[in-house]
């Protein structure tokens, strides 16, 4: 089972996602602000962190920082929700850069917080080259002539929810 530690300021928000992660079958640990998530890092050891936007006492870089290092060297997901206002490219960019391993604008639905983590979990296939292939697989070939599933891998719908184009399950013979 999935570790999941969820950061997150605002008691509705924490809440609200904590329900959805749990009824996701994810094993979930949360907290209030930085000090007391980085605390159960090293107690909990999760496999992937939400981090909320707007923790008063660290920003986003130095969780990132004091999270990896809490948990030496072991794997661990990050996942960035971001302020309100914050869907442009460039905050999604300063947010990887920070450390986070996926963003997500700010009123993302429930689901895709869940499709995030499922990502960034110990199943998720490692590296940008296996993703890659785990993508490829799900859609199956790329040119004309392919059959695609009908069904949306979740990376795309992951994609979908932070304003990325994802192609539609279609035959293109």
């Amino acid at each position: 089972m999935t570790r999941v530690l969820l950061l997150e300021r605002d008691p509705a928000t924490r809440d609200r996602l904590a329900l959805a992660l749990r009824r996701a079958r994810f094993e979930l640990r949360s907290a209030g602000d930085a000090e007391g998530g980085l605390r159960l890092v090293a107690e909990a050891v999760p496999d992937v962190v939400v981090v909320g936007h707007g923790l008063a006492d660290m920003t986003l870089a130095q969780a990132c920082d004091a999270a990896r290092a809490a948990v030496a060297g072991r794997a661990l997901g990050i996942v960035a929700l971001l302020p309100p206002g914050a869907a442009a490219a460039a905050d999604l960019r300063q947010a990887l850069l920070d450390g986070a391993d996926d963003a997500l604008p700010h009123g993302s639905p429930d689901d895709a917080v869940v499709e995030a983590v499922h990502a960034r979990g110990p199943c998720a296939p490692a590296g940008p080259a296996a993703r890659r292939a785990a993508h490829s697989s799900a859609w199956g070939t790329a040119w004309p002539g392919a059959q695609t599933r009908l069904t949306t891998p979740s990376c795309c719908r992951r994609l979908t929810a932070i304003g990325c184009a994802s192609r539609k399950s279609s035959s293109i013979s």
